[in-house]
């Protein structure tokens, strides 16, 4: 089955002057905001909603190697798959007509983590039945 990359950002790095460098809070936070600890975290939680397995840290470790296989391979990381976006379109289209509306589009792109999406559609415009489009 093709994998679709969807990508996570990361925000920036940069310290604002003024931090206590020797506080550890400030320290676990930089960290954390440094290496998207948070970002990976809710997107492995959403991943574990959503597929419901049997065994949480073996599918846990498994999509942790998978991550790390891509990056060492210098390929996209797929955050969701192909079938994912299949289950998101669905999801919305709630007629079963393959078509969802341009305010169904926008709240799945927040739920796929996308509040700024680069893509705006007429406001009536129908997206047709392609979870390819939500990219």
């Amino acid at each position: 089955m093709a994998t679709m990359p969807v990508l996570m950002s990361r925000k920036s790095t940069i310290r604002p002057r003024g931090l206590n460098m020797k506080d550890p809070k400030v320290r676990a936070e930089l960290y954390m905001q440094t290496h998207g600890i948070k970002e990976l975290f809710e997107g492995m939680g959403t991943l574990l909603l959503f597929h419901r397995p049997e065994n949480p840290r073996e599918f846990l470790a498994q999509h942790l190697a998978e991550i790390q296989r891509l990056k060492q391979s210098q390929g996209y990381v797929p955050f969701f798959e192909e079938h994912d976006l299949d289950a998101m379109f669905a999801a919305f289209d709630v007629t079963d007509k393959g078509v969802i509306t341009p305010k169904q589009y926008d709240q799945a792109l927040k739920n796929f983590g996308i509040e700024q999406p680069t893509l705006r559609l007429p406001e009536t415009q129908e997206l047709k039945n392609a979870s390819a489009s939500f990219m």
